[in-house]
């Protein structure tokens, strides 16, 4: 799944849902780092492109005790 999500971000580096796919990917293998780091990618591109998208993923991990 890491390969198909780093493909789909190569092809579009705006793809919001593949990096955010892949935080979840990387968070179940325990990989918090990475994890965040796709993550806060991810609420980068959703904030210009799907605003709602952004905050509930924000609200998600600060759910989870994240700080993003």
């Amino acid at each position: 799944a890491i390969a198909s999500y780093q493909q789909a971000i190569q092809l579009n580096p705006e793809y919001g849902e593949a990096y955010q796919n892949l935080g979840v990917v990387w968070l179940k293998l325990g990989n918090v780092d990475q994890s965040l780091s796709a993550f806060k990618k991810a609420i980068a591109l959703h904030e210009t492109h799907n605003p709602a998208e952004a905050q509930r993923l924000r609200q998600g991990l600060q759910a989870m005790g994240f700080q993003v």
